[in-house]
């Protein structure tokens, strides 16, 4: 004898639909999850790249790792919830398992990348920077090279120009050329201080 509430199928029949199976598992997806699964590992690879590429990681790095290692977190927090969710035959997972997935990688990838980029072109400069001095708005009428000996970076007042009419260049393999500096349309009994372009000029490219 069956309990009251007990289902008894006919042989040869399709059995009673259980209003909590697969039609109530089978809810569309918001427009809100999916865009919370897709924009935010790419702004955690925004970020991370950032913090470990630039000035942050040079002034303070423990902030710039601590950052990384939250977004890199999330997504192993994400594939934990994700493998529970699967373990349960959870449809829902399915977005887990995508955020976790995305969100490593991007996190991997702007870890690499922005260490990349930190080592060969930012780390020297900062470096540079901070043990040597910072000159604004020279007046290279007025100053001497010799005053700057110490500089490290160098700022120059707005009424500055070059006088291409001084300029020379010539070509190996790539275009490079020199200009002096000067202050406005005056000219200068020293010019101490050059600008020095490759490719396109000095114009365009400059290294003051």
């Amino acid at each position: 004898m069956l309990p009251p509430f007990a289902r008894q199928d006919v042989y040869g029949s399709m059995g009673a639909k259980d209003p909590l199976g697969s039609a109530a598992k089978r809810r569309p997806t918001s427009l809100t999850t999916v865009f919370v699964n897709m924009a935010l590992p790419w702004a955690a690879f925004g970020l991370v790249f950032w913090a470990l590429s630039f000035h942050l990681r040079f002034d303070q790095p423990g902030l710039a790792y601590l950052l990384a290692a939250f977004f890199f977190g999330a997504g192993v927090t994400s594939g934990v919830m994700a493998w529970q969710m699967g373990e349960r035959r959870l449809r829902s997972s399915y977005w887990y398992h995508y955020f976790a997935v995305t969100m490593l990688l991007s996190v991997v990838a702007a870890g690499v990348l922005g260490s990349l980029n930190y080592e060969y072109n930012m780390r020297k400069s900062y470096t540079l920077a901070s043990e040597l001095k910072f000159y604004k708005e020279v007046n290279v009428g007025e100053t001497k090279g010799q005053q700057l000996m110490d500089a490290g970076l160098v700022t120059f007042s707005k009424d500055t120009g070059l006088d291409t009419s001084k300029s020379m260049g010539f070509r190996d393999g790539d275009t490079y050329c020199v200009a002096p500096i000067t202050n406005g349309d005056a000219n200068l009994l020293v010019y101490d201080f050059w600008a020095i372009g490759a490719s396109r000029g000095a114009r365009r490219r400059l290294n003051r």
